[in-house]
Formats: structure tokens, sequence, C-alpha cells
């Protein structure tokens, strides 16, 4: 026979009661005997234990008790366990707490005056296991200060909160990679297919993959095909099955160039024409380029001359061709003067063979006999005895402004994507004649930003795309005459069947600066100037979610505000919210909108149908800008000076009183809802002066608890500081500072702030409120310290910290969970008692970032008030 002694917990407080339990093996009738330290029952110094084995702690004990047990009938059968007793002692100046907790939990700790100000931080974001612990005051304030009050209160927060990360805007199967759209480079700019391989040139890529590679059967896992730096723009490619061609516009940098360079499809290693030259390229020297241009290496930037416009090669021929026509640089009106003509290389030497004059030739494709189709400024015309007579055999009819070309290797047809007031891709016979269209007529000619699978945006025509990826397109035929048109202008490509069905896309939201939510319909999510219609009922999961697909319709591309907006505006959208009214509100910046050098938001309407409206109404105070808050109010930060050195941080509201005349808010004068002042220069350093970061500004938002937060961005470079705070509304001084400043290169997930300048001076972004809850983000660009968001209450306490620095990838090659780059802005809103925290990312995980913070209704407080040298056990009070 044996006992097995069991206790609730390890740990007691002293003056409470344990139910121990004894199981008896062999014989659960048997009766058993409690002991104390050996001693049968028990002693008041080291406390009592009843018959049916419960134990009382003495009121003042601090010690490991051992409790035991012994068959009655039998007392060498017998077991027993330690019970640590736990009390706080009374010490003077100081104060000793005891808390006990119903589960293992975070927590965090405080101290707090008569005044409600939060003095000391005790500790933040601590784990604690459940049942009974101690704490103690030293008695000193968080600047070393010795603390006269005759009475505090000690606050202790706990809670289980939860942070579970995904992506919006990106189908790629796994958002881990290698493999995936995340780790390759910007949009696409051109594609090649040979069987069921697509080769992409990958236009700048800022330092990932210059050229890709997917399988047909599975566009969702792409993978790098090779990097060869930043000083390359690949913009064409091509491929004969054996060699892939590309392109390379340079990026504009100094001492980049343009030339055409070669990679091995099977073995995916350099491939160096015999007569190509060898090139420096920075730190990726290249062994035979060709096409090269040495009288423009001098030139960069808008400059450059002798850029490829389109490039070609013959599977079964010899022929590789690179037009050079007028090249446009994207994003921008500048044109550099083409050469009007289309060079010929022998595919596998590199050498110059010939040339065809032409006027402005662009996109180019060889048919399967070895004909040569060009676009020539707005025809498409068909050249046959390429290198020799070059003669026009055909010339289609019915093309608008031709972008992209590409031949059918099955039925020799030749695509067309044609822009204009066209907006559709174009299928014709080898002899020209129209056989069929894919594409509404016009795209978004109409101005409707309602985005469909058969609305295209192929080009400028409606508008200057979404966000970075400039409208622009490129055509891929495979080998079932299913074809793929890259959609930039929606940061997409769609793949069609030979038929005209749409089958699959791919997307991702490369260098994403602006996101925001509606936080009066947050079902309404924005990346730049495209809208996603979330339905949070579902989770976030890797791969296109359109149910059709298999996907479970977590969110969508619904809308694209950049149609039929005018040139003005960047494309970038602010604070989106629908009022009660059912109207939708955002803020856009108008560059024609300088005021005393700084640019102005103005405040556009989103209709229920149609394009954006502008409503000539900008919103700002002297250069402070103002912002639509979450119920349609205006509200913003001022800073002033009020005598020297002294300066102020004020908080304004214009209360929501109706609407103008044309259809938009009308508010009222501004009035003041709090206000902070320093006490000179190095209080400002000192404290947490400051409402934005490098991307972003927020308003002031009252929390639920009546707290304005101000947040300094900026390190104290050499010093520390607090940098998060808290002002009561309607108040004049902070009732509380937190995230203090220290000397961090990596996160300690204690909301400490690293006083150290991150690159570009890309530090703290923005602190939003929702209900009680502040979530205060940092940047850091790319460092060890980056991409970090910390989870405090609004009375000063930390509730949790989250994020994974951005600085490089996992030692298997894949990307981390939830790190982001450059993070310009972020969003927040509340759907039933979870908060969703979004924010943008340019290149690391390219698409809109959610994080669900859940479990909220786990979070507790227990506190007591307390006389300065005495003792105390926290409830909840």
């Amino acid at each position: 026979m044996s006992i097995k002694l069991s206790a609730p917990d390890a740990t007691l407080l002293g003056g409470q009661s344990t139910q121990l339990t004894a199981t008896v093996s062999g014989d659960s009738s048997s009766s058993v005997d409690w002991l104390v330290n050996g001693t049968p029952g028990g002693t008041p110094t080291a406390g009592l234990i009843s018959s049916d084995g419960s134990y009382t702690a003495p009121a003042q004990l601090n010690a490991t008790v051992t409790i035991g047990a012994r068959l009655h009938q039998d007392i060498s059968v017998a077991s027993s366990l330690p019970l640590e007793v736990i009390t706080p002692s009374n010490v003077s100046g100081q104060i000793s707490f005891a808390f006990t907790l119903p589960e293992s939990a975070r927590t965090s700790a405080g101290i707090y005056d008569s005044k409600m100000h939060l003095i000391r931080t005790l500790w933040s974001n601590k784990a604690f296991s459940a049942g009974p612990h101690l704490g103690i005051w030293d008695g000193l304030d968080d600047q070393g200060n010795h603390s006269t009050t005759a009475q505090y209160q000690v606050k202790l927060l706990y809670n289980n909160v939860t942070y579970d990360w995904g992506v919006i805007g990106d189908t790629s199967s796994t958002l881990a990679g290698p493999n995936n759209w995340d780790t390759q480079g910007t949009f696409p700019m051109d594609a090649a297919m040979d069987g069921s391989t697509v080769i992409t040139a990958n236009g700048y890529a800022e330092g990932r993959p210059n050229a890709s590679t997917f399988q047909v059967a599975d566009p969702q896992s792409p993978q790098a095909f090779f990097n060869i730096g930043q000083n390359v723009q690949l913009d064409f490619a091509a491929t004969d099955g054996n060699l892939a061609y590309f392109g390379n516009v340079g990026d504009g940098w100094a001492g980049s160039v343009a030339f055409v360079l070669a990679y091995d499809v099977a073995t995916r290693k350099p491939y160096n024409f015999p007569s190509g030259v060898k090139l420096a390229n920075g730190s990726y020297p290249l062994g035979g380029v060709i096409d090269l241009d040495s009288s423009a290496t001098t030139l960069t930037g808008d400059s450059r001359l002798h850029l490829q416009t389109g490039l070609a090669v013959q599977k079964s021929g010899k022929l590789l061709a690179v037009s050079h026509g007028s090249y446009t640089v994207p994003g921008t009106s500048i044109t550099s003067l083409g050469e009007e003509q289309i060079s010929l290389f022998d595919k596998t030497s590199g050498a110059r063979v010939g040339k065809i004059a032409i006027h402005d030739p662009q996109r180019i494709a060889f048919a399967t006999n070895g004909d040569l189709w060009i676009i020539s400024g707005a025809q498409v015309m068909r050249l046959s005895s390429v290198g020799s007579s070059n003669s026009v055999v055909v010339r289609l009819q019915g093309i608008v402004k031709p972008l992209a070309i590409a031949v059918d290797p099955s039925t020799d047809d030749i695509l067309v994507a044609d822009g204009g007031v066209s907006q559709q891709v174009k299928r014709f016979s080898r002899n020209g004649q129209l056989l069929s269209s894919y594409g509404q007529l016009g795209g978004y000619a109409d101005c409707s930003p309602v985005v469909t699978t058969d609305r295209l945006y192929l080009d400028t025509t409606a508008g200057n795309g979404a966000g970075n990826q400039q409208p622009g397109t490129w055509l891929s035929v495979g080998d079932d005459s299913s074809f793929w048109v890259g959609d930039r202008g929606n940061d997409r490509a769609l793949h069609v069947s030979a038929s005209g069905r749409y089958l699959e896309q791919f997307s991702f939201i490369p260098m994403l600066y602006t996101v925001t939510a509606d936080h009066g319909d947050p079902t309404r999510v924005f990346a730049d100037l495209l809208e996603y219609k979330v339905d949070y009922s579902k989770d976030l999961l890797p791969g296109d979610p359109d149910p059709a697909k298999g996907g479970n319709g977590s969110w969508t591309l619904a809308k694209n505000w950049s149609v039929c907006l005018p040139s003005q505006y960047t494309l970038s959208m602010f604070r989106a919210t629908t009022l009660s009214n059912g109207k939708t509100y955002a803020e856009l910046l108008n560059s024609n909108s300088k005021l005393t050098g700084y640019l102005r938001f103005e405040l556009v309407e989103l209709p229920n149908s149609g394009p954006v409206r502008p409503s000539g109404q900008f919103l700002a105070d002297g250069q402070y800008n103002k912002y639509i808050d979450d119920v349609g109010d205006l509200a913003y930060w001022k800073f002033s000076q009020t005598t020297i050195p002294t300066a102020a941080m004020t908080a304004y509201k214009q209360d929501l009183k109706g609407e103008t005349s044309d259809g938009f808010p009308a508010w009222s004068d501004p009035h003041v809802i709090g206000s902070v002042t320093s006490n000179g220069i190095i209080a400002e350093a000192l404290g947490p002066f400051g409402f934005g970061g490098w991307g972003m500004s927020t308003f002031p938002k009252v929390s639920d608890n009546g707290y304005l937060i101000t947040y300094k961005t900026a390190p104290v470079l050499g010093g520390s500081t607090f940098h998060l705070g808290g002002l009561v509304a309607g108040g004049s001084d902070w009732s509380w500072k937190t995230s203090p400043g220290g000397n961090l290169s990596t996160p300690d997930d204690k909301g400490t702030f690293p006083e150290v300048n991150s690159y570009g001076g890309h530090n703290g972004i923005a602190a939003l409120v929702e209900g009680s809850n502040v979530i205060e983000g940092y940047d850091g660009q790319y460092g060890t310290f980056s991409s970090q968001w910390m989870h405090w209450s609004d009375d000063g306490l930390m509730i949790g910290q989250f994020g994974h620095p951005a600085s490089g990838i996992a030692p298997n090659g894949t990307l981390y969970p939830g790190a982001a780059g450059n993070i310009a802005t972020m969003a927040s809103v509340t759907v039933g008692s979870d908060v969703y925290l979004y924010n943008s990312d340019e290149s690391y995980h390219p698409g809109i970032h959610r994080w669900k913070i859940g479990g909220l209704g786990s979070i507790h407080e227990l506190n007591a008030l307390v006389p300065l040298g005495q003792t105390t056990v926290l409830g909840t009070h």
C-alpha cells in the first residue's frame, strides 16, 4: 500500500487555508492521520491541519512546512510534501504586498499616489504561476526619490491576452516562405512562360530577387531565380526554354546602366555571352552582358540613355531582339528619347547581327515561325524576314493603345493588352483577325471603383493606380493557350483560360506605406487606395481566400479608389470613417494644398457609387493637420511656445454638428480637451511630448477611463525618458508615464523604448487607443530592434508586447511571422470583444498586416490602498 498527497498550489499565503488530498492505493476505505512538520494536527507556529486535510497557515509565517499523512492502521505507510507559506513583512518606508493569481498569467505592477498618478512601475510583463506571490515597493519613485505621502495604491494587472497575426492582400500559399511572394521583389514588370514554368522580371527589387519563377500549377509558391543586387531594374523577360533573357533598364542610381543578361534555366546560373562584356555591377560582377552602351555609363537617373523597351527571343531560331523606343520612367512623366530601332543579336554568342529601323518600338514577341510582332507607337505589326527585308505582313486593326503582346505557342495567335479606352486583352489570329476579348470594355473608365476579375487596370487612363505600383501590364501565354495578364493597377495578375474564363490570380502589395481601417465599418480596410472587405468571423489563412478557389472568404479586394482621382492627390488613404448617417469620409493629401510649406489633408467622401468626391475643404490649423475621429468629430494636437523655453502640447476638438449644403460634415469651433506643459527644454526632452512618428500623426482620443495619450516617438540620444504618457482629459499634467527609454539593441518585452536612432530616424510610429487599450508602435526599419508593438492599459500598466524584428530571415531561410519593415502607418478597430491592429509593410511581408488582440476579458486588476511602511493583500477592491 502507498499514499499519494496533492495540494491545489505549492505556495500558500499566511493566514489562509488550503485543502490537501491523500489517496491510498489498494484500500480506498483506509483513513489517514495528518501531520505538520512531523506533529500530528500541527502546531500554532507551523500551522494547523484538520482530520480531513484542511491546513491553515499562521498569519505571519515565511517558511516551508512539510505536510505529512500516514495510515491510521499502519504508520509505516506514509507520505509528505512541502508547502511554502509566504507573508508580506512590515518594513519602514516600504510597502510589502501579497497577491494570488487564479491561473498562470503575465503581470505588471505599479504604485499610485493619492492623485492616482503612477509614480513607480514595479515590473512589466512578468510571468507568474497560479497561486500566491509576494511583492515589495522600496518607497522610491521612478526618478529614485523617496516618497512621503501617507497612503498609496498598489495595482497589479494580470492577463492572458493573445496576439494572432495574419496578412490581407497576399495570396501566397505560405507566409513563412521562402517560396512565396513575400520573399520575391516588387510586383513583376514582365513574365515569360515556357511549358509549365513562368519566369518573372521583378523590376527594382530593393535587395530581393531580381527574377523569380513559379509553376503554372502553383502560382502562389514562387521561388527566387537570382539576385544580382540593387543596381538593376529588370523590366523585360523572354525565354527559349534553355536560357532566360532579361532587359535591365537600370535603377537610376549612380553606376547603374542598361544591358541585357541571361541565365541558364536548368542550372539557374549566369550565362556569359561569349561576345559580351564584363561589368562590375557593384558587389555582383557580371561575366558577359550585351546591349551595353558604354557611352551611357556616366549617365544616371532620368538622363539615362539606351534603355530597353522590349525583349523577345526565337525558340527554334537564333535571334534575340531588343527594342529601343521611348522609355517612360514608371510613376513619372519623364520619357527618355528612343533610338527608333530594334537591335538583333545572336541569342547564343551575343554578337550583334543587325538592327531594324522602326518608329518607337516597344514590346515585341516572336511568332512560332520566327516572324516578329512589334508594338510600334500605337500600332501592332508583324514583320517577316527578320534581319533581312523586315517586311510588314500584318497590321492589327481595332487597337487603341497597345501595351504588351505575347504569342500563343500552340495556335500562333497574337494576344494584345490594349489600354486606353479599351482595357482589354484581345486575341487575334496570326493573320490579324480579332478572335476574342477579355475584360469589360473601358475597364474603370466609368469611374466606378468596384473591382471584379473582368475589370482590368492596365494603364493610367482611368487613374494612377492604388499605391506604389504604377498601372502597367504584361502578357504570357501557356501551351494550353491560357494566359497570364499583369493587372498592376490592382496589385494582381490574372490567369485566364483559352476560352476567356477567369481561372485564378496571385496578389500581393509590395512597398505599402499607408493603411487605415474604418472605425464606423470595420469590414472596410484600406491599403493605399485599395479597399478590402474583411470577414472577421473567419481566420486569416495563407492562399487565395476566394471560396471558389478553396479559400475561406476572409478577405476580398472590393474597390480601387484611385480611379478617376485627379492627379494632384497622393495615392494614400488616411482616416477613412463611416459616420452614423451611413456616409464615409476620408482624408487625402492634395499636392496643391501647400500652406506655409506643409502638405494638407483634404476632406473627401467615399460615396456608395462613383469615384472619390473631393470637398475642397482642407483640414488643418496652421501647420497641424486635423483628423476625423471615430465618431466624426475633428480632433488634433498642437504645439505652442508659451515662454522660452516652455512649450505646451494642447488637444483640440471640433464637434460634428451637421452637414454643409453640399453634403459634407460641418463642425463647431475648436475647444480644448486637454493640455500639458513642459518645464523647460530638459523637461520636454525627458517627458512623453509628441503625437506621431515619421509616417503618421495621431489625433487625441479619450480612452475608456478618461485619458489622452501622448507619445514621444524619437529617442533621447545619450539619455533616457518616458516615451508614453496618459493625460486626464480636461487636465493639465500627465497622470502616468511609461515606456521608459533604455540602451537596447533588441526588445526586452518590458515595453522599453530604445534610446538609439534607427536607420533614417524611423523610430516610433504612433500610439492608438481602443477602449482602455493603448497600442504603442515602433518601426526601427529592419533593425535588430524593430517591428514592435507594446500593449498597455490606459492606467499605464503593461499588458503585453508582440511583433518580431525584421532584421533578416530565420536560420532555416523562412520569414519571421509578424515581422514588418519600414512601417509608416498603423490603424486599429474593435470588433466584438477583440481589438484588431493593422500595419503597413514596405517589403518583408507585402500586404496589410493584421494582429488580432484576443482574450481581453482575461485582463484583471488587483489593488489595495495601504500606508507606507505597512503590508497588504491585493484584491478586487
